[in-house]
């Protein structure tokens, strides 16, 4: 929504979850990067103080000084301040489409502020530093010439450097010049009295109590170098010793260890790119509750369905398995078509990776030199990185291997890293039994769709019998010998768009998968029919539903047989994937008559996307001349019979069946077994 308000055209996650290697320039835009990291920033801070996490001062690095504003009081209101936030994306957009925006070299360097300035006074030129982040870290701006200059003689001496990959002159004098649109914004903006202490890290001090001194140092920060250090050591010194770094990433929390290390401290990260958004806020809770900070875990289980268990009682029996005679003929594979399924087979789930390997995403023999293993001094007694829960690698570490030496950069960064392959989605124990429960029904019913293809396919193949029916098996869409239409039936709304008509012979249809006005996809969404407290409409993912397509396949059949006949049956119908609607999809019918037989249809659903096709659906459609007598339902007993604890009501209500009402065809439930 703020992206959208910004009036961005291509959603943020477009540039997020691109595929691009290595990744696109509109990556590290400036209005994405405002859009996606202040936006998820204020996502973060929200969950926190649900959990009761009040603080009792904020600091904000960089373009962060403006949440810490926003989480003091002193921007107010929560749809005013996404406002805002879409108002300072569209500033730098304009910034840098117009071609106005300050551009810098920046490079992060890994030693202390005190070196790197007597470098670059002996080397001369403008080079200057940005941000003083840590002992250990400080990024340089200036130049391409003169910074490249000042890097290659810090390599000579063993420092590493790091090019970042964008280069704008953030907190510098050349920004000075496009301030004018920062300078309206905060002279547009509604200021109040902080709640608790800000502090800033212009000044490197607690912001004044004059509102229009902190409006004025909110437009200084843009100019000046970033002096985080010095702000950490001023909170420590007036009495701070908890820290929270409300970030993606985990940065803040590693400067704040090696500014405080071997001082009585602790620092926290939100949010870790090794572990699940879930896991990491686990470990915030579970950390901050042992440091004795008052927290509500409550709102972890807000809109979750938790199974309370006694542990006290006894197991309950188990119960008795019934055994349900299908009639269906035993079916045997050879040894080598066995082995020809294991070989094509994959798990649908795989077990999560809790921590990343060392070479993760890496392309040479070794691990990144920031990633490096390493073994703290004895004399540090959380010296091992992971005494704060975080993970971060201790600084020293970073200054012992500042001494190895390393490639030029070239402008190249984080593009000498392989893609990432990220540890699979696993469900247990990030939800409640009732949720595992479902979970594990839908994997049951993906895995029975495949395994029933292979099976299938596999045996008839064996027995020399007519394989399904495959897209190369229907209509030629190079035949010139095309009938006119015929009269008949009006094709139904399943149909589609006719592309080819055969009558008695074939046809071709496509319908198109667009989500947007269709009833079936509004009212059929996996996932749930409320995904969001925040956000009541969001609904789930729209799929179509089995009965719909078996719809299609009977609609479908009737334009090929004679007319007048009746639908007597579907049969041999198969379902291959759940078919997800999708504005780019078509789904394409091609059916074609028997050649024995001309009631019979085989039909097959294809998805059609751009670059890819899959078979999704088939089944067959017999057409008789009159219906058959209905078969009479014989006795059904229960043994064992028992009251469900379910509801027909309950079933929907509480997103068992994610069914809207026009398709909520179950009305009561009796007892089971």
């Amino acid at each position: 929504r703020i992206a959208l308000e910004s009036g961005e055209e291509v959603s943020p996650s477009r540039h997020l979850f691109a595929p691009a290697d290595p990744p696109s320039e509109a990556l590290w835009a400036t209005d994405t990067a405002v859009t996606t990291v202040l936006s998820s920033q204020w996502a973060l801070f929200q969950v926190l103080t649900r959990l009761g996490l009040h603080p009792d001062a904020a600091a904000g690095h960089s373009s962060g000084e403006l949440q810490a504003l926003a989480a003091t009081g002193v921007i107010s209101a929560e749809v005013a301040h996404e406002r805002q936030l879409a108002r300072l994306s569209a500033i730098f957009r304009r910034l840098e489409s117009t071609g106005a925006m300050p551009s810098a070299r920046l490079v992060a360097v890994g030693t202390n502020r005190a070196r790197v300035e007597a470098t670059c006074r002996e080397m001369g030129g403008s080079v200057a530093i940005a941000m003083d982040n840590c002992p250990h870290q400080v990024v340089l701006a200036g130049s391409p010439e003169e910074v490249d200059r000042v890097v290659a003689r810090l390599r000579d001496e063993g420092v590493l450097c790091e090019q970042l990959p964008f280069a704008r002159a953030y907190h510098t004098p050349g920004f000075a010049a496009v301030i004018k649109p920062l300078d309206e914004f905060y002279r547009n903006l509604e200021l109040h009295p902080a709640r608790v202490p800000v502090y800033s890290c212009t000044t490197a001090g607690r912001l004044p109590d004059s509102i229009e001194e902190v409006r004025r140092l909110a437009v200084a920060q843009w100019t000046r170098p970033v002096a985080f250090r010095e702000t950490i050591e001023a909170m420590y010194r007036d009495g701070l010793r908890v820290f929270v770094d409300v970030g993606a990433r985990g940065n803040l929390c590693g400067y704040v260890e090696d500014i405080l290390r071997g001082r009585p401290s602790y620092a926290v990260s939100a949010n870790l790119p090794r572990r699940s958004g879930t896991t990491q806020l686990n470990h915030v809770v579970a950390s901050l509750f042992a440091q004795g900070l008052p927290l509500d875990p409550s709102y972890l289980y807000a809109r979750r369905r938790p199974a309370h268990v006694d542990l006290d009682a006894a197991p309950a029996p188990e119960r008795s398995s019934m055994g349900i005679e299908i009639g269906f003929p035993a079916m045997s594979l050879s040894q080598s078509m066995i082995a020809r399924l294991a070989r094509g087979h994959r798990p649908a789930f795989r077990p999560e990776t809790r921590d990343l390997p060392q070479e993760y995403g890496h392309r040479g023999g070794s691990p990144p030199p920031s990633w490096a293993p390493t073994n703290d001094p004895p004399h540090h007694p959380r010296g091992d990185g992971h005494g704060h829960g975080n993970g971060h690698v201790p600084a020293e570490s970073f200054r012992d291997l500042a001494t190895i030496p390393v490639e030029p950069i070239a402008g190249a960064g984080l593009r000498d890293l392989e893609p990432a392959t990220l540890p699979a989605v696993q469900f247990e124990g990030l939800c409640g039994a009732d949720e595992e429960a479902m979970l594990g029904f839908l994997k049951t019913m993906n895995d029975f769709l495949r395994t029933q293809g292979e099976v299938v396919g596999a045996s008839l193949h064996a027995s020399g019998a007519p394989c399904p029916v495959t897209e190369g098996d229907l209509v030629d869409d190079s035949d010139p010998d095309l009938s006119s239409l015929r009269s008949g039936p009006e094709p139904g709304p399943w149909v589609g768009t006719i592309r080819e008509w055969r009558p008695g012979r074939s046809i071709v249809t496509q319908y198109p998968l667009a989500a947007a006005g269709d009833p079936v996809a509004e009212n059929h969404t996996l996932g749930g029919r409320h995904v969001s407290a925040i956000e009541p409409r969001l609904k789930g993912l729209p799929v179509l539903p089995f009965t719909m397509m078996a719809e299609m396949i009977a609609q479908a059949g009737s334009l090929i047989v004679p007319p007048g006949l009746v639908l007597e049956e579907l049969r041999d119908v198969r379902a291959r994937r759940w078919v997800q609607y999708d504005s780019q999809g078509i789904l394409e019918l091609r059916g074609e008559c028997d050649p024995v037989d001309p009631r019979r249809v085989r039909v097959a659903l294809t998805l059609r996307k751009p670059g890819e096709h899959h078979l999704v659906f088939e089944g067959i459609a017999q057409y008789l001349e009159r219906r058959s007598d209905p078969i009479e339902p014989g006795p059904f007993q229960l043994r064992d019979a028992r009251p469900s604890r379910f509801t027909a009501r309950g079933l929907y209500g509480e997103g068992w069946l994610f069914h809207g009402p026009p398709l909520q065809a179950l009305t009561a439930l009796g007892p089971i077994s």
